[in-house]
């Protein structure tokens, strides 16, 4: 699975239901059975710094308007994934990674 592919996968705890997800591990550990992950929501929030807004379209395979929630990447193993729906444009993923690296605390 290739960083940011567009997954669906059920993710355990709170937001367990199957749901859209950005693949965040570098396609360098594509040997890994664990991939890290993003889940998007469909319940939009004015949370600038935890959400990121990605719109649908044929090459994400995103159906509706939705949100990376940032504060709730996890990794899980990739067998989780059920399939792959599309992927990320380079600006959606670049606005995921800044978005990623100031809740870690590695940007400002």
């Amino acid at each position: 699975m290739m960083r940011g592919s567009v997954v669906v996968v059920a993710l355990p705890g709170d937001v367990g239901k199957p749901r859209p997800a950005i693949v965040l591990r570098s396609s360098r550990f594509m040997f890994h059975t664990r991939i890290s992950v993003v889940p998007c929501t469909s319940q939009l929030q004015p949370w600038r710094t935890l959400r990121v807004d990605l719109a649908p379209s044929d090459a994400n395979g995103l159906r509706i308007p939705c949100q990376a929630m940032i504060d709730r990447v996890t990794s899980v193993q990739e067998e989780r994934a059920r399939q792959i729906i599309g992927w990320l444009a380079d600006a959606d993923m670049a606005a995921i990674d800044r978005a990623v690296l100031v809740y870690f605390g590695f940007a400002e």
